[in-house]
């Protein structure tokens, strides 16, 4: 059974979901004044292309802050019921999930959370967060992304543009919703 803070924040992200809608109705208003206001093709083509990226990619980076934040208070947790000698942030490693990893399998002595079937995913979005975050989207090769990759080839809410620009889908942020929430329900951390 998951902890209750585990459940509240899957609910959290549930819940969230209904934000995506409002979302998505404010921005299909709002490209529709763009498509209707006086500018040639290629500047109502820009900014409607613009207003997608910045509406998506915030809900995206709110919602991913918040899960990562999250295993954080997990790590804090397990340490603080077991009387670990270690915390999270005494693991240095190459990436948050990466050490969030190491903390569960050689501290906690957990099981990975590679053994979830959403983790994969979640490692994907770690890349999305960085590309995001430091390159504002883009992506100059895709083959030394894995894991974003292969999201990109098997789903249809996400792809990378002509600009080699990530871009989301409506649907995509339902499914990052869904996958980290399910993440959190179906694992027990103790």
């Amino acid at each position: 059974m998951p902890h209750l803070t585990e459940l509240f924040l899957a609910m959290k992200m549930q819940y969230a979901r209904s934000f995506v809608t409002l979302f998505e109705e404010t921005l299909d208003q709002h490209i529709e004044s763009i498509r209707t206001a006086k500018l040639s093709r290629l500047q109502r083509t820009f900014w409607m292309n613009e207003a997608r990226r910045t509406f998506r990619y915030a809900f995206f980076l709110r919602y991913y802050a918040l899960f990562e934040s999250h295993l954080l208070i997990i790590c804090e947790r397990i340490k603080e019921k077991n009387n670990l000698p270690l915390a999270l942030n005494d693991i240095r490693g190459e990436s948050f999930l990466w050490t969030f990893d190491k903390f569960m399998t050689r501290v906690a002595l957990l099981p990975s959370p590679s053994s979830s079937k959403h983790w994969k995913e979640i490692l994907a979005y770690s890349q999305i967060r960085n590309l995001l975050i430091h390159a504002d989207g883009t992506i100059k090769d895709i083959k030394s992304h894995t894991h974003l990759k292969s999201l990109v080839e098997t789903s249809h809410d996400i792809h990378i543009d002509k600009h080699n620009r990530i871009c989301f889908r409506k649907r995509f942020a339902i499914r990052v919703l869904s996958n980290m929430s399910n993440f959190l329900l179906l694992r027990t951390f103790k």
